[in-house]
C-alpha cells in the first residue's frame, strides 16, 4: 500500500508534465510551436481557493466535493488545487487551468486525439475510453487511463472542459482496488463543477 502513494505522487507529477504548464497555450502545443506573443490572461490561485460545506469555490469556479474530501498542499502550483480522499484511500482529485491562445482557432477533437497519443506514449499508461461530454453548458471530453507500474496499478479519468480562454482540467486518480467504489462519486463530483460567470 505504501508503494501505492509513491505511485499516485508519480502520476501527478507526469500529470503535470504532460500539462502545458502555466498558461502557456494549448494551441500553440497542439501546433508544436511556442509563441513568445501569446496571449495571457489571469485567474484567481486556483490553489487558494476556499472550502465550505465540502463546496470548493475560487473566483472561476465551484465543485462540490462532500466531507469525505480534503484540500492537500502537494503542490506549489498556484493553478493546481488538489484534494484527497480520507487517509485510508489513495483516490485524489486535482483541477488545473490551462489557458488557450485567442489568436487561433481551437480544435477540440484534435487536443483529445493529442492528448490520448501523449498519455498512450508513456511506458505503463493505456487510454481505454474517450467520450464526449458537456459540464455547465461548456464542450468537454472524458480520457479514460489504465496506469501500470510493477505491481501497482492504478485508474485515471481525466476531464477537459473548455471555456472561452481556457481549459479546466479534472483529473480523478485512484488504485484499480478503489476504482468501482469511487468511479460514480468521482463523475458526481465532476458533474457538479460550475463556473462563477
Amino acid at each position: 500500500m505504501k508503494n501505492l502513494k509513491k505511485i499516485a505522487a508519480l502520476a501527478v507529477s507526469i500529470i503535470m508534465i504532460l500539462s502545458f504548464s502555466g498558461c502557456q497555450t494549448v494551441s500553440d502545443s497542439l501546433d508544436e510551436k511556442t509563441s513568445s506573443d501569446s496571449s495571457v490572461h489571469n485567474h484567481s490561485d486556483n490553489a487558494n481557493g476556499t472550502i465550505k460545506d465540502g463546496i470548493y469555490t475560487t473566483d472561476d469556479y465551484s465543485i462540490k466535493l462532500g466531507s469525505d474530501w480534503q484540500k492537500t498542499d502537494d503542490t506549489t502550483n498556484s493553478n493546481i488545487a488538489m484534494f484527497g480522499h480520507g487517509e485510508n484511500s489513495y483516490s485524489n482529485i486535482n483541477i488545473r487551468i490551462e489557458c488557450l491562445n485567442q489568436s487561433s482557432e481551437f480544435n477540440i477533437e484534435q487536443y483529445k486525439e493529442l492528448t490520448a497519443e501523449q498519455f498512450n506514449s508513456l511506458d505503463g499508461y493505456k487510454v481505454t475510453k474517450t467520450t464526449d461530454a458537456e459540464i455547465d453548458g461548456k464542450k468537454a471530453f472524458k480520457i479514460y487511463i489504465d496506469m501500470n507500474s510493477g505491481e501497482s496499478k492504478m485508474k485515471m479519468i481525466q476531464s477537459y472542459i473548455v471555456s472561452n480562454e481556457d481549459v479546466y482540467v479534472y483529473s480523478f486518480l485512484t488504485s484499480s482496488k478503489e476504482y468501482k467504489k469511487m468511479k460514480s462519486e468521482a463523475e458526481e463530483i465532476l458533474n457538479s463543477f460550475k463556473f462563477a460567470n
